[in-house]
């Protein structure tokens, strides 16, 4: 608002926060609701990468000076550390890190595999409360065979406890099975007293091939997919491999001992359907971008730059958006389409596997030529390019020059292709994304066009026909909300504008 004057707040909302407070003479009653605003909406702590782009931009504004108040340094302090310790896996994803789920450890915690057609071990619910709300079942001591094994139990504290004997351990399930193997891109395993050492093992069988052999099998990677958990994460790709097909009938954990005893912890083994966010790496960027605004901290820079080239360069590769004209998820179940076919409930068929979530409406299948995610990785390049433009212009911060590639003309590339792909002339807005099928789908996202425009991704005509649809002076045909109802609940409007009943992942096909 021109005219305010910033000073520290006395109100009761703003006094317990110490944030600024804002004063225009004639206009106290307005002003005292917008520090109660501030105030109400500035605590909270979230460490999921899914709120990067928002929440830091949002709340670190009163902690810019060293004239910062404690409890605004506290959020800069917050911020500090959990940009510094985002995981981000060997390839270069930046892991989601919401709580703990029952699909891939590093991206969203649903669908499930039980929600899913697969199958799981679980030997504990200890610190799960997810895992107890959703109803996943324990498995017994007998739940799986065992060899090389000298002694097993149950801890409900932990999980299945072994003490292993001999050179090899090995479990493998007892009853056969018949699970697609589209819904288990992923096994996860959770465990831990593996040395690194111990050469583990996956492998399975099918109908065609019933014994167990090192023609199908994969390295289990011992590296750990959501650490600060006391266990590890071990996450098996077995998408990757050419035999995982069809369907799959047993699986075998096996592993290495040197003849050593070992006491190895097992909490859990299951399949899991892939379900990482493509957004998770330039939602990062952003977040590490305006905190670097916000507060100026060189060290921060020289601690994630290179991290943010490395998220940079797995988008780049991963979602080939220079080949595409957009970002293209390539994975497992992200397709873009439905996991149902429409009609009354009780005669729908479901598709298990098909329209996994790629953003926060994670029941949405945005998928495969994904508008929304093409959006956030053109704010992220040009964020990353203000990054890269600081430290040329201050070589007295000593950070390393960026080596691959404009990532200017990168964006500008991207959006040149990107804004017209999207764009449905007809409705005047950006669709949801283009399914494997080629079938664009538009319910009238709101959040994704508005976002087009804040991030200079629409063009200036595309802006003025999105907000004229917005502000109820254009009429779409087929709308369920049309205009001023588009603004029901006021304070911002409908995210979509059209009845959805039939795009959904099969996990909602109520």
């Amino acid at each position: 608002m021109a005219g305010c004057l910033l000073a520290f707040c006395s109100g009761a909302f703003a006094a317990q926060l110490e944030l600024p407070s804002f004063s225009v003479p004639g206009h106290e009653r307005e002003l005292a609701r917008l520090e109660r605003l501030f105030a109400l909406h500035h605590s909270p702590k979230i460490i999921c990468t899914l709120w990067d782009a928002w929440l830091p931009m949002s709340t670190l504004w009163p902690a810019t000076g060293p004239e910062g108040s404690e409890s605004a340094k506290a959020m800069r302090d917050f911020y500090r550390h959990s940009l510094n310790t985002r995981n981000i896996d060997a390839e270069g994803y930046v892991t989601m890190n919401q709580h703990r789920g029952l699909a891939h450890p590093g991206g969203w915690p649903f669908p499930t595999w039980h929600q899913s057609g697969g199958i799981g071990w679980h030997f504990t619910h200890a610190d799960d409360p997810y895992s107890i709300q959703l109803k996943v079942p324990l498995a017994p001591v007998e739940g799986l065979t065992k060899t090389g094994v000298a002694a097993a139990r149950i801890d409900p504290a932990r999980g299945l406890v072994l003490t292993t004997e001999g050179s090899e351990t090995s479990l493998a399930s007892v009853h056969p099975f018949r699970v697609n193997t589209l819904i288990a891109p992923f096994v996860v395993i959770e465990w831990s007293g593996v040395p690194s050492e111990a050469n583990a093992r996956l492998e399975w069988t099918t109908e065609a091939a019933p014994e167990f052999d090192e023609v199908r099998s994969l390295p289990v990677p011992l590296e750990n997919a959501r650490p600060g958990h006391p266990l590890r994460f071990s996450v098996v790709p077995m998408h990757r491999h050419p035999e995982w097909k069809g369907h799959f009938r047993s699986l075998r954990l096996r592993w290495n001992h040197a003849g050593a005893s070992r006491e190895i912890v097992v909490r859990s083994i299951h399949t899991a359907v892939d379900s990482r966010h493509p957004i998770t790496n330039p939602l990062f960027v952003l977040g590490c971008a305006d905190f670097f605004r916000w507060t100026g901290e060189v060290e921060f820079l020289r601690q994630n730059i290179e991290r943010i080239r490395k998220t940079i360069a797995y988008a780049r590769s991963e979602f080939a958006f220079e080949q595409h004209g957009c970002a293209l998820v390539p994975w497992v179940g992200h397709d873009g389409r439905a996991g149902f076919d429409p009609g009354p409930t009780h005669q729908k068929k479901l598709h298990f596997g098909r329209g996994v979530g790629n953003n926060y409406y994670d029941l949405l299948p945005f998928g495969h030529r994904d508008c929304y995610a093409t959006v956030i990785l053109y704010a992220a390049i040009r964020a990353a390019a203000d990054l890269e433009r600081a430290i040329e212009k201050h070589p007295e911060w000593n950070l390393p020059a960026r080596a691959d590639g404009d990532l200017d003309n990168m964006a500008i590339d991207l959006r040149k292709r990107a804004y017209e792909l999207f764009w449905n002339q007809d409705r005047g807005r950006f669709v949801a994304c283009y399914d494997a099928d080629g079938v664009d789908h538009d319910f009238g996202f709101t959040f994704l066009n508005l976002e087009a425009i804040h991030y200079g991704f629409a063009s200036d005509e595309q802006a003025r026909t999105i907000l004229a649809w917005l502000d109820g002076k254009r009429i779409i045909e087929g709308d369920t909300s049309q205009g001023t109802d588009v603004y029901h609940w006021r304070f911002g409007p409908r995210a979509t504008t059209r009845r959805n009943v039939e795009w959904y992942g099969w996990v909602w096909h109520g």
